[in-house]
């Protein structure tokens, strides 16, 4: 079922008529993985969580960056959120690297969809 185009990176998306643009499939499922690494859950310091009506909702992977990275810790959180999404497939096993750069880190994601059964790759940056 498709949901609204709304990347986490950029605005909501449009259709060719000007109206809300629409997505499903696996960009569907990319868009969700993104939005759950992205989004912060409760925590002991943050109390309400970005998502209010979802506390344990969300990585908040960009809160982790700025401290020490320890890339093992990193890789295990991404792996349990994007496993909570049906895009991503238990098995095979999701492969999570996880390299630090100056003030960030870049995550590599290989899964397999869940829907469709395809492989798919999804890399991006978490930064200051």
């Amino acid at each position: 079922m498709p949901d609204i185009n709304a990347p986490w990176y950029s605005d909501l998306g449009t259709s060719a008529t000007g109206d809300l643009g629409l997505i499903d499939g696996s960009a569907l499922g990319v868009q969700r993985i993104l939005r759950r690494l992205f989004t912060n859950a409760a925590n002991g310091t943050l109390v309400c969580g970005d998502y209010l009506w979802h506390l344990a909702y969300g990585a908040g992977l960009p809160a982790r960056v700025g401290s020490t990275i320890d890339r093992s810790l990193l890789a295990s959180i991404v792996r349990s959120q994007i496993l909570n999404e049906s895009a991503v497939a238990a098995s095979p096993a999701p492969v999570i690297t996880v390299t630090p750069f100056q003030n960030g880190v870049t995550v590599a994601i290989q899964y397999c969809d869940g829907v469709t059964g395809l492989a798919q790759y999804l890399a991006f940056d978490v930064s200051q």
